[in-house]
């Protein structure tokens, strides 16, 4: 069964991906109780809740007969676009970061931006685990699978317009993070993120340049300090570091549109 979803279906369906997401996170919280470590609480309702949160929408593709694949773009792609969609979320995740610095001057540093990262500062190998395979795979996944993979490919065929779909998709993206002051990064991510599904029709590049982007994050924040000398520039990231991600990302784009690979 072949079928095209409106824009209110579509967008009913992510939400309530969403709040089962939210819903699992508050559940683990009272399971585990106040007395849990903090760390380990917050890791484990990410954990929980990343990995459960496509699991409504394949129920409604299930239920309604409609074929996961094609629902879904999980088309397969070339090693050349594999490649490239890894030397593009190098690139912008250190890209990203300096956007970090640079909002600073704007934006007065949040306690709870500070408090986030405290909270990904790894401190034992299983509470490492967790949050590596829910921050790094499971949110990549069910996010991808939810936005890049059902959402925008329903508000391309709704609206016939891939720049507002796209943009729109971002947007959505962008709000779920409940995080102001990570907007704009997330929403310029999530166009990347919309381009990569498109340009190569399938979802399968947006879940590796999402992983890779957020495994770097990760590490980034466990492994370099701010001071750390041959990365940072200051309070910046280093001009060589933001050449390299620069040509990471052109690099990246050739890779995409040297040979245009379309699955059916």
């Amino acid at each position: 069964m072949n079928q095209t979803p409106t824009a209110k279906t579509a967008f009913g369906v992510v939400l309530m991906s969403i709040l089962l997401a939210f819903l699992l996170t508050g559940i683990v919280s009272i399971v585990l109780g106040p007395d849990t470590d903090q760390k380990l609480l917050v890791y484990t309702s990410i954990f929980i809740g990343q990995g459960f949160m496509a699991v409504p929408l394949i129920i409604y593709l299930h239920k309604n007969k409609i074929q996961l694949v094609r629902a879904l773009r999980l088309n397969p792609v070339s090693p050349r676009i594999i490649a490239g969609t890894v030397l593009i979320a190098l690139g912008t995740v250190l890209i990203s970061e300096e956007f970090d610095r640079l909002m600073e001057f704007f934006i007065a540093d949040p306690m709870t931006f500070d408090q986030i990262e405290q909270f990904l500062k790894i401190d034992s190998f299983n509470s490492g685990i967790i949050l590596f395979l829910g921050i790094a795979v499971f949110a990549p996944i069910g996010e991808e699978l939810l936005f890049r993979g059902y959402l925008l490919q329903a508000l391309e065929n709704h609206w016939q317009d891939i720049t507002r779909a796209i943009l729109v998709t971002a947007l959505a993206f962008a709000i779920i993070h409940l995080n102001p002051y990570w907007v704009i990064q997330a929403y310029l991510m999530g166009v990347v993120l919309g381009y990569l599904s498109w340009r190569t029709n399938s979802v399968l590049p947006a879940i590796i340049c999402h992983g890779v982007y957020n495994a770097l994050a990760l590490l980034l924040t466990n492994l370099f300090p701010a001071d750390t000398a041959f990365y940072r520039w200051g309070n910046h990231v280093s001009p060589i570091w933001l050449l390299l991600a620069v040509g990471a990302i052109i690099a990246g784009l050739y890779l995409l549109n040297s040979r245009r690979e379309v699955s059916a």
